[in-house]
């Protein structure tokens, strides 16, 4: 690897003075999470390859209460990839069966949400404990915190959940109400701030929390006083970088105009060598980007995570998608060119 290859972790910068979050949880667990962190490098750096994923994240159950302008839920169902639709969700036998799979051949974290709201799943902390008692590492689920309860906040700080991960992207109403097409920001703010309070209060150092901020030119002048109000409240915050998920859809440039605040790019993926997504309807895909929605490589009601992983279609993935323009599958190129603008020339990498 060379010093000018981009991986697509580097998109994303861990924020605050507590250092790496997994130094931190190293600390709660031992030295088992050096040893995740240090396998998860080598895939990332080495595109090495292990007998089985060292992270998976499950969609347990299909849906969001939010239909954020830069997401794919945004979309009419008819015109994106997902094949998923209401009422689709991993039972938790079958989630137990992967689980406990997964652990007999190195899966060291998990996941639980998607392209989904995870708090949908009223009894999440159930799939929380089962995981971390069959002795899955790392727990984690990103939320946009408005369905948090004081009753639903408690059960998962006592859960075993590691990180909890809190999608804000704004430090006033008006921003939050552009981005998220909703009215609830201080519902946002409070519910996260409460379930700080909560933690603090029972004195629990885990589950690890973290406020999001996906820089874009809609909320750029705002990150000032986002950083300002989280810091000493919160344990970390992530800044992270736009991708628009309408690459060769209609509404594409419209998100581009109002949205796209600066180019980046990546040249190295190394998610197919260290992750895999499970939807809601139990397709398998190569990583957690919108784009894998169309490199489905299998199905868990069909087959198992361990056989997926170390498919002929899994190997011929990796052997492509870091590989020049021509032989990238065109959802590869089509990633790559959601975090450039058209101007950028990356556009034509898609056609």
């Amino acid at each position: 690897m060379t010093v000018n290859e981009k991986h697509m972790d580097d998109l994303v910068k861990t924020l605050f003075d507590r250092g790496d979050p997994y130094e931190v949880l190293e600390k709660e667990q031992g030295p088992a999470v050096r040893e995740y962190r240090r396998k998860w490098k080598m895939a990332g750096e080495h595109l090495s390859e292990f007998q089985y994923p060292l992270h998976l994240n499950f969609e347990l159950v299909y849906g969001c209460n939010l239909r954020c302008e830069f997401c794919i839920f945004n979309l009419p169902a008819e015109e994106w990839d997902y094949k998923a639709r209401p009422g689709d969700k991993i039972s938790f036998e079958k989630y137990q069966e992967v689980v406990d799979e997964g652990v007999r051949h190195g899966l060291c974290s998990i996941a639980l949400n998607g392209y989904n709201e995870p708090l949908l799943q009223a009894d999440i902390v159930k799939y929380i404990d089962y995981a971390r008692k069959a002795g899955v590492l790392d727990v984690s689920l990103h939320t946009n915190g408005l369905l948090l309860t004081e009753k639903m906040s408690r059960a998962l700080i006592d859960s075993g959940l590691t990180m909890i991960m809190f999608s804000i992207d704004a430090a006033t109403g008006k921003t939050y109400e552009k981005i998220r097409q909703s009215r609830d920001f201080n519902k946002a703010i409070k519910n996260v701030t409460d379930f700080v309070a909560l933690k603090k209060t029972a004195g629990k150092a885990l589950p690890l929390t973290r406020v999001s901020f996906v820089e874009t030119k809609v909320n750029h002048m705002e990150l000032e006083d986002f950083v300002s109000y989280w810091r000493n409240k919160i344990d970390f915050f992530t800044v992270q970088t736009f991708f628009n998920p309408f690459v060769g859809k209609d509404n594409y440039e419209k998100i581009e105009s109002e949205y796209r605040l600066k180019d980046t790019s990546f040249s190295v993926c190394a998610e197919p060598y260290q992750r895999l997504m499970i939807t809601c309807d139990g397709n398998v895909l190569p990583c957690c980007s919108n784009y894998g929605l169309g490199l489905v490589v299998g199905n868990i009601y069909q087959d198992s995570v361990y056989n997926i992983w170390n498919s002929k279609k899994m190997k011929e993935l990796r052997s492509k998608i870091n590989g020049s323009k021509e032989v990238q599958p065109e959802a590869c190129r089509k990633c790559r060119a959601s975090v450039m603008s058209p101007k950028s020339g990356m556009k034509e990498e898609t056609s």
